[in-house]
């Protein structure tokens, strides 16, 4: 596993959406790890161990934060004492309970077929996380967006193969959500800065553009200036 955008720090606007998340949600943290390439990088979080949670994860290749984005489904456990744990993921779930974590629910951050890392929420005390998934999911749609940005500052610019399995083929319809990326860039980061939702960010961004009849990425990223949200 690595940790951050390359100078050994976290992606601040990854981190302020697992801030947010962290507040939204019953749980004590939450991170977003970047995959590429097989290489784990954990590039946002907030809260209570969640270095100590994706460090076991990355060493072990076991439980929710690697069976979602591979998967591509979420995973949910409400106690990992529960013996379904144990079987499945006997080294993470030793070493989860280990940390005091009790529950934990993954998500794939993904765009169609094309799957860039995974949003990871734990709570200290096992129950129920059934809401946590539904919000986890949108979050992670702001996530996805995110995470291309990171990919392209970084200068590796994502194509139709990027994270695909072995055998998979991405649509023309698929491949075409990029064209909408830096509007969903900017609009996390509007949703992250006001602490507003995602819909109210996006009318501030993406549809007056469509109001205006402009092409989504050119209104929006003529009309933004540089350093500032819209």
């Amino acid at each position: 596993m690595t940790v951050g955008t390359g100078d050994g720090s976290l992606a601040p606007p990854v981190t302020g959406l697992c801030r947010l998340a962290l507040r939204m949600l019953p749980v004590d943290g939450v991170s977003v790890v970047l995959i590429a390439d097989s290489v784990r990088t954990l590039v946002g979080a907030a809260g209570q161990l969640t270095a100590e949670l994706e460090a076991v994860t990355a060493v072990c290749m076991e439980g929710p934060g690697v069976e979602a984005p591979r998967l591509g489904i979420p995973v949910v456990v409400t106690d990992l004492a529960a013996g379904g744990s144990q079987p499945r993921w006997p080294v993470f779930a030793a070493e989860a309970a280990g940390l005091g974590v009790s529950a934990v629910v993954a998500v794939p951050i993904r765009i169609g077929v094309i799957r860039l890392g995974v949003m990871v929420a734990h709570r200290l005390e096992p129950g129920d996380l059934g809401g946590t998934v539904s919000e986890l999911l949108r979050l992670s749609e702001t996530a996805a967006y995110l995470l291309l940005d990171l990919q392209e500052g970084s200068g590796h610019r994502p194509t139709g193969d990027v994270g695909i399995e072995s055998g998979d083929t991405a649509s023309d319809q698929e491949l075409t959500n990029f064209i909408g990326a830096e509007i969903h860039q900017a609009s996390g980061m509007v949703m992250v800065q006001l602490d507003i939702p995602i819909d109210a960010a996006l009318d501030r961004g993406a549809r007056p553009c469509v109001r205006h009849r402009e092409t989504i990425g050119r209104g929006c990223s003529r009309d933004r200036q540089p350093g500032t949200a819209f």
